[in-house]
């Protein structure tokens, strides 16, 4: 910016002294061609331009000056030995800008005198610049003091938006690091752009789900260990005690038998439902096949393999069916789910109570209802009895054998079919779950 303010300063000055030399030129033509004596009154009559810092010189053809009005060094009757007036005397236009630290900036211009297109001497005007080197001088250090201002404002302006980014990066950073090292209850609290408030709640709500996931794996551990611990410890007092008996009597040994078989299959419920699990946590199912099936007849046989569990507990199983009706279905999926909500009704139903399954069918829906009157569930649990691991009487499910996985695993069987599970539920007068199929096209009702 400042060599084109210069640039344009020195060309406004040189149009300025080539016009003022032209004037003077034509003015002197007459007189140099009459006389050699220019007189002074004429010449300064001519150039009525301001003079302040310029000098005039007028010489002949022989470069010998003719006027000059410098009161200092005036060359009048001298020689002069000049660039400018030497290229000028060949009959061009000629000027010559200089810049020196000591004197500062100076300009020439030369015009030559002509008349009938023979050059009859040079107009020279010399002029300093000084005012122009000062008015760039002042116009720099301006500059350089805006430019420093400038820089401060940006670096403090760079400084407080960089707290403000970097800051809440380096709480992420931390809390991300405690995360790492299983500290899920950590928050971050940001306070700044509605972006970064937004990743702060998003990063706060994934920490609040890992730490409930974490809370869940600790119980479900917990619960896990006691109940696996349980048949695992009756198998080995089995197996301890027919180790310890001589000449066991074959009825002993079939009840030892009966006891230990009874505890394993007690453990492959609970690996079966855990391996369940693991397949309702999978990204990419399978598609399991599916088959008309008769759900009268399906639910009657689940009811069959559960009696005896019921007989335990003197508790009566009842079945309530319209018409028979056919659907088709992934078989085992509604199998297991009807069956864990019937398991469940009659683990948290007291003895010499009743259990009773329905089976209604209405024009596009199939519903398999099973009430009990057991412990009942709180009104204020009901939407969270479908979770993993979820107890609503934590020591009465220890009790029945109970891995809070039942439920989990019925929901996302009757959601695959597109359904739903409806719960009416008052505490100690006992549940009612109703299973709802739809009846979409792939379905048919008979």
């Amino acid at each position: 910016m400042l060599t084109s303010t210069e640039k344009y300063l020195v060309s406004k000055d040189t149009t300025r002294l080539f016009v003022n030399a032209n004037i003077v030129a034509n003015g002197v033509t007459s007189m140099m061609e009459q006389s050699e004596y220019l007189s002074k009154e004429k010449v300064d009559d001519l150039s009525d331009f301001d003079m302040t810092d310029t000098r005039m010189i007028v010489c002949d053809k022989n470069m010998l000056v003719r006027y000059d009005t410098s009161n200092i060094e005036n060359l009048q009757g001298k020689k002069i030995l000049s660039e400018v007036v030497n290229k000028a005397i060949k009959g061009k236009d000629v000027d010559f800008f200089s810049k020196d630290k000591e004197n500062g900036y100076s300009l020439e211009v030369g015009v030559p005198v002509i008349k009938d297109s023979k050059v009859l001497g040079v107009v020279l005007l010399s002029s300093s610049l000084n005012t122009t080197k000062d008015f760039i001088n002042d116009t720099r250090t301006t500059l350089l003091f805006i430019t420093i201002v400038i820089s401060i404002i940006i670096g403090l302006l760079s400084s407080f938006i960089a707290e403000m980014v970097t800051t809440p990066i380096e709480k992420l950073i931390t809390v991300t690091k405690n995360i790492a090292n299983g500290q899920f209850d950590k928050h971050v609290e940001i306070k700044g752009t509605q972006e970064l408030r937004q990743l702060a709640d998003s990063f706060n709500s994934m920490t609040d789900k890992l730490n409930d996931v974490e809370e869940k794996r600790r119980m479900f551990v917990s619960d896990a260990s006691h109940e696996l611990k349980t048949p695992l410890s009756g198998i080995k007092l089995v197996a301890d005690s027919i180790l310890q008996m001589d000449n066991l009597d074959k009825s002993v040994v079939d009840e030892f038998l009966t006891d230990m078989n009874n505890e394993v299959d007690r453990l492959t419920r609970i690996i079966d439902r855990l391996l369940k699990l693991t397949k309702m946590d999978t990204v990419t199912v399978e598609k399991q096949p599916t088959e008309k099936t008769a759900i009268n007849q399906m639910v009657k046989d689940i009811m069959k393999r559960l009696r005896p569990i019921a007989l335990k507990k003197r508790i009566k199983l009842e079945l309530i069916e319209d018409d028979e009706a056919a659907l088709v279905i992934d078989k085992d999926k509604i199998w297991e789910a009807v069956y864990n909500i019937i398991d469940n009704a009659i683990k948290y139903s007291d003895k010499h109570s009743k259990v009773a399954v329905s089976i209604k069918r209405a024009e596009d829906t199939l519903r398999i209802s099973v009430t009990d009157s057991g412990i009942g569930i709180p009104q204020d649990e009901i939407n969270d009895i479908f979770e993993r691991f979820y107890r609503v009487d934590k020591a009465r499910a220890r009790e029945t054998g109970g891995t809070g996985l039942g439920l989990a695993i019925a929901l996302d069987a009757v959601k695959h079919h597109g359904g739903q599970i409806e719960v009416t539920s008052r505490e100690n007068e006992g549940s009612t779950f109703t299973i709802v199929l739809k009846n979409p096209k792939e379905n048919i009702i008979i």
